[in-house]
């Protein structure tokens, strides 16, 4: 799962390389489609510890993505939020604002969560790590159909 850390620091230098040199974000994951409404966009914990534990925790994440989401003409049609990860799915109309967005939301919210714990460690340790998004308007429209056809029959 966390290869990269297991490279020399020359091979993650021609690994980074590689990926700017195809057009890739240096660490993320690349968003190749980014013209489709419906996302889903899921999240984790920094090495995928539970770090969302307690009910009033996932809620406050949920207050934060709400907030900064419906405010930004970004719709959250259903989602998740587990301890150590999370999932939205969402419609939008431009691509370009999640990822600021998600920024927004993470940033203040791991440092009030390391506070919180007492816990700094180069930083930030419950840092959420960047999103992979998949086009899912092949899965809406399939869910549609299983679903009028349930009500139907």
């Amino acid at each position: 799962m966390y290869e990269y850390r297991r490279l020399t620091p020359e091979q993650q230098a021609e690994l980074v390389a590689e990926r700017l040199s195809r057009g890739f974000p240096p660490h993320s994951p690349p968003h190749q489609v980014r013209d489709h409404p419906y996302y889903l966009l899921t999240a984790a914990c920094y090495e995928h510890k539970c770090h969302m534990t307690t009910a009033s925790r996932r809620q406050h994440l949920l207050n934060r993505l709400f907030e900064k989401f419906v405010t930004n003409e970004i719709d959250l049609l259903a989602w998740v939020v587990l301890p150590n990860h999370y999932h939205l799915l969402v419609h939008v109309t431009n691509f370009d604002t999640i990822s600021n967005l998600i920024r927004l939301v993470h940033g203040p919210i791991s440092r009030e969560w390391n506070i919180e714990e007492n816990v700094i460690k180069f930083g930030i340790i419950i840092q959420i790590e960047p999103f992979v998004l998949k086009d899912i308007t092949i899965q809406l429209s399939t869910i549609s159909t299983t679903t009028l056809l349930n009500m139907a029959g």
